[in-house]
């Protein structure tokens, strides 16, 4: 084993690159490795895939937020890019974790993708969690598929989930005007409240359009509400090609004293791929008010 620490040049410009493995033994070169693929339904399967790590250079700001409690859904590597960004990072244990006492030393509180559809734990523990953002907690939840859940809402107001996605990645994000907007044409009308979703959009990273979409790999995002209490606020909305706006990609309510954030964007997917945008979005989402 080899450890060694990597630096940016001062002054190099953000972006990605590649770092490359290669071991000369014998005057032969070695740059692959043996990756084994065994499940009792498949023939064994060995790959050599490349010996290599993507590296990326990106700018990105972090405000209040220190603790994030993370609660594994169907399993994802969003923990790992917290981690990188510098958060201290610790992985919630449904059966003991998931009480409103236990979550208040976090500052934000993470569920892993499909969590409301794989966790019967939730049935229980729902009000805990919403308690959490009373007393001032962010509650960040990723997709849900819109069937099989544990619960038949999984927000503290009404929300309905759908098979609702954009499929292309690149697709152009418009952010959209709040509270209220003419493109929110499945939502009654904002009450009067504090732009929850300006905020998102701002703090402490300045969002642009391109951080939803530059570089974005298999979808922009899945399972979006197709409808939702006014007390939620829309933060963006993009498109399919010859399709309407989806303006559900994001919701982010206040409840009490906190902040409940759904998300269906396919940040699961964007982060491990190295997507700088992916990484600015969930610093914003886990910055998001709250404590």
């Amino acid at each position: 084993t080899i450890t060694f620490n990597l630096r940016p040049l001062a002054g190099a410009a953000e972006g990605k690159t590649e770092l490359r493995a290669v071991a000369t033994v014998g005057g032969q070169p070695y740059s692959r490795g043996i990756q084994t693929i065994q499940y009792p339904h498949i023939p064994t399967q060995t790959l050599f895939p490349e010996a290599t790590a993507p590296l990326v250079r990106l700018s990105v700001a972090r405000g209040h937020t220190r603790t994030i409690g993370y609660l594994m859904g169907a399993g994802d590597e969003v923990p790992e890019a917290l981690r990188q960004l510098g958060y201290t990072v610790s992985l919630l244990d449904p059966a003991t974790d998931l009480t409103a006492e236990r979550l208040a030393k976090y500052d934000a509180v993470v569920l892993g993708v499909r969590a409301y559809n794989v966790l019967d734990r939730l049935k229980t523990q729902q009000p805990q969690l919403l308690q959490y953002v009373e007393n001032g907690g962010t509650l960040l939840v990723q997709y849900v598929v819109n069937r099989g859940t544990v619960l038949p809402q999984i927000g503290p107001y009404p929300l309905t989930l759908s098979a609702d996605r954009v499929t292309v990645e690149n697709t152009p994000v418009t952010f959209l005007p709040t509270p209220g907007g003419a493109l929110i044409v499945r939502q009654a009308a904002q009450p009067t409240a504090p732009s929850l979703a300006q905020d998102l959009l701002t703090t402490p990273n300045k969002l642009t359009p391109a951080d939803f979409a530059t570089g974005w790999v298999q979808e922009q995002g899945l399972y979006y509400p197709s409808a939702w209490d006014s007390h939620y606020q829309s933060v963006i909305a993009s498109h399919d090609p010859g399709e309407t706006d989806k303006a559900s990609a994001i919701l982010v309510a206040p409840y009490g004293k906190g902040r409940y954030i759904y998300t269906g964007l396919s940040l699961f997917r964007e982060l491990p791929a190295g997507v700088p945008g992916a990484y600015r979005v969930l610093a914003n989402l886990v910055e998001s008010g709250g404590k």
